[in-house]
């Protein structure tokens, strides 16, 4: 998480290594001059241009959540954006979600007081009216993947006292 000059919180994904993945795919092209002949001009084709293409994309950053004193903007997975007064959130979750194809995979909702009953619990956050398995992912209206980023639930807690929000973060990550 990081602050904004305007005084928003921004959670975005992890950069991966820039330096050490050109050069890896550098390298690559390089060890396919060096072999040379047909096989060692197209590798360097190859990697010459899968290196181009490396650049571009590690150089962005996608912003998975803006935390402002109005409320908490979550991305969507098709590059929409949700947005949540604070006044409506009840609560900010934390989970972790069973993946066929990627493993588990963390993610964050906002719960809103339209959430609580299909969450199986009372008038607060605090009352569980059962304990039986609930699919997150479908009962919450406003959530997003947590895919290569690191949220640290108590710098979230801090964001949101230092933003004045009265919201509560719980942590159910495995």
């Amino acid at each position: 998480m990081r602050r904004c000059p305007d005084g928003s919180w921004e959670l975005a994904a992890r950069k991966a290594p820039l330096a050490r993945s050109l050069a890896a795919a550098w390298l690559l092209a390089l060890a396919g001059v060096v072999l040379g002949g047909v096989v060692g001009w197209a590798s360097f084709a190859f990697f010459g241009v899968m290196g181009i293409v490396l650049v571009t994309r590690l150089a962005r950053t996608r912003v998975v959540a803006t935390f402002t004193t109005g409320g908490v903007v979550l991305a969507g997975p098709d590059g929409s954006a949700q947005a949540v007064a604070w006044p409506a959130v009840e609560a900010l979750l934390l989970w972790t979600q069973p993946a066929a194809a990627e493993g588990r995979i963390d993610r964050l909702g906002v719960v809103t007081a339209a959430d609580l009953p299909a969450l199986g619990a009372g008038a607060s956050w605090n009352e569980v009216a059962s304990q039986a398995p609930i699919d997150l992912g479908r009962v919450l209206a406003v959530s997003t993947s947590l895919a290569d980023c690191r949220v640290d639930a108590d710098a979230l807690r801090s964001a949101l006292f230092a933003l004045g929000s009265g919201a509560v973060v719980v942590d159910r990550r495995q």
